[in-house]
């Protein structure tokens, strides 16, 4: 416009200019977050929304960018008019002389930015060293990442719950409980427990009938402990009654991942 044109021709000017890369960085985003839509497990489940919803905002940006935005643009602006022409008021000056500035320092920017990409141009072998460079420093990480979206965290115990009937007291409770020790401390594999009466570690409820045993195990790098630990895990199941209470649940969380580690170890 301040070489003359109309708003409708420099809006079509503009267009020509940018809409390619427009179209570019829509497919672009669009091919990276899309896949990710379909993909499996868990990580599908917190992906899917966040995909969907980043896909379909970059189409109606590129939409009314390519559309909207042009029409505005040549309806609204006005043809360029020369400053001389104009009598500005001591405001509209003070305001023209920092905009000036500021559009002499992005000129300048620009102009800098476009140097530096017909250099690379230019070096076209250098960019594509580089490129293949940061794609296999890429292709490593990956490669070191852990393949889990939410890794298993093993924390090396076991928690058992008690539970008794409505309206226990928390002494028959606790008797409860004091069984359910002495069951897991005779045996192999245990290295210490941690009992809690009146709480339910399940629901982080406080009743008189509920009851919480932690078991610790010394190691899970060791492959006899970690049979001792299965041994455990059934020998409670097994004794899923003790007095009037009930062992509703005994779980371990045992990462798969440690257990192939002492495997190795051993067979070392």
């Amino acid at each position: 416009m301040r070489s003359g044109m109309a708003p409708a021709e420099a809006a079509h000017a503009t267009m020509d200019e940018v809409g390619g890369a427009l179209l570019s960085i829509a497919l672009t985003l669009c091919a990276v977050f899309i896949p990710s839509a379909f993909l499996s497990g868990i990580s599908g489940l917190f992906f899917r929304q966040f995909a969907a919803t980043i896909a379909a905002s970059t189409v109606i940006s590129c939409f009314v960018s390519l559309t909207l935005s042009p029409a505005l643009c040549a309806v609204l602006f006005k043809a360029h008019e020369p400053h001389e022409a104009q009598s500005p008021s001591p405001a509209s000056r003070l305001l023209r002389g920092w905009f000036g500035r500021f559009n002499l320092a992005f000129d300048r920017l620009s102009l800098g930015y476009g140097s530096l990409t017909r250099r690379l141009a230019r070096g076209l072998a250098v960019v594509l060293v580089i490129y293949v460079a940061l794609i296999c420093i890429a292709g490593f990480q990956f490669w070191r990442t852990p393949t889990g979206f939410i890794p298993e965290q093993d924390q090396g115990y076991l928690i058992t719950i008690v539970q008794l009937p409505p309206g226990a007291t928390l002494d028959r409770t606790e008797k409860v409980v004091r069984k359910g020790i002495d069951i897991i401390m005779t045996t192999p594999g245990i290295e210490h427990v941690a009992p809690f009466v009146g709480l339910d570690a399940t629901t982080s409820t406080v009743a008189s009938n509920s009851g919480t045993i932690f078991s610790g195990l010394p190691s899970l790098f060791n492959l006899k402990l970690l049979r001792a630990g299965d041994r455990v895990s059934l020998w409670l199941q097994r004794h899923a009654c003790v007095g009037a209470g009930r062992f509703l649940s005994t779980r371990r969380s045992c990462r798969s991942v440690q257990r192939r580690g002492a495997a190795a170890a051993l067979a070392s």
